[in-house]
């Protein structure tokens, strides 16, 4: 799978299954859908060690280990920062300001609210489970102007930084989870054959 085979609107359903992923710890639902065999059979083949860490069931030692996962990757200094302005060059507060006045004026043309109920709670402007879900939800709009939003918000946003996010992301990781849905967003973003 790579970019240049996929259309935005191939991947606009992709990412809406991976914002959730990057918003929030692993809990029940999403290990659920983690479980499902198309989704189950994508990250295996992507992460070999993915098979055997989701045959153990979600009880609390596990779910601990996801949490603590979660928090040193996308949390904690050090870890893979979700957020646009991290990664794009530039000064991180100018950027921060102007991916902050895409979104918003993004938002106003789809008719969307930035911030996400629960228990996604507020997030940045720039991070990256709030790009995915936007971008996918403009994409799958029958709008023509919604799915223009979604074009600038793919190439312009997302296109910028998320392969480079996915390598870090598949290097300092430690669960099998992450270091595939690291691989997952470099050949989501890539020209090279997958």
């Amino acid at each position: 799978m790579s970019d240049a085979s996929l259309s935005l609107a191939d991947r606009a359903p992709l990412y809406a299954w991976l914002a959730p992923l990057f918003a929030r710890e692993i809990e029940l639902d999403l290990w659920e859908i983690l479980h499902k065999p198309e989704i189950r059979g994508l990250l295996a083949g992507l992460e070999p060690e993915f098979s055997a860490w989701i045959e153990d069931p979600l009880g609390p030692e596990r779910q601990e280990e996801c949490a603590a996962e979660f928090a040193r990757l996308f949390l904690l200094p050090g870890g893979v920062p979700p957020f646009a302005s991290a990664w794009m060059d530039g000064n991180r507060e100018q950027l921060g300001a102007k991916l902050s006045t895409i979104v918003l004026r993004s938002c106003e043309v789809l008719g969307r609210q930035p911030e996400r109920a629960e228990p996604w709670g507020n997030l940045a402007l720039d991070h990256l489970a709030l790009l995915l879900d936007l971008t996918s939800g403009a994409a799958l709009s029958s709008d023509p102007l919604d799915q223009q939003v979604a074009e600038h918000l793919d190439g312009e946003l997302l296109g910028e930084w998320i392969f480079n996010f996915g390598s870090a992301l598949e290097e300092k990781a430690e669960l099998p989870i992450y270091r595939a849905l690291g691989r997952f967003l470099q050949q989501l973003h890539t020209d090279e054959p997958a």
